[in-house]
């Protein structure tokens, strides 16, 4: 099943926000197709994510699982992140 709806995250608190996504992943979970668009979301919010698309001026970079693997993935390309950054929580 396949429900369309806009959620804006901006403007919400950190509270709000993963309360957002505990729904949206709820909503996965009990067979819904759930489609995000979300522009730099913190770590809480991306780890809620099985898979991503990444793009990039349009273009396709990435498209797999979430969670390690797009660092794996940019780290054979020389792309690697600084150690101090925790990108995933």
């Amino acid at each position: 099943m396949f429900t369309k709806f806009t959620v804006v995250l901006s403007g919400l608190d950190a509270f709000q926000a993963e309360k957002v996504m505990e729904t949206l992943r709820q909503l996965a979970q009990d067979g819904h197709s759930v489609i995000c668009s979300i522009h730099q979301p913190r770590g809480s919010v991306y780890s809620k994510f099985d898979d991503i698309v990444l793009l990039t001026e349009g273009a396709l970079v990435y498209a797999g699982p979430a969670h390690e693997e797009p660092l794996a993935y940019f780290s054979k390309f020389g792309l690697l992140v600084e150690p101090c950054l925790n990108l995933l929580y």
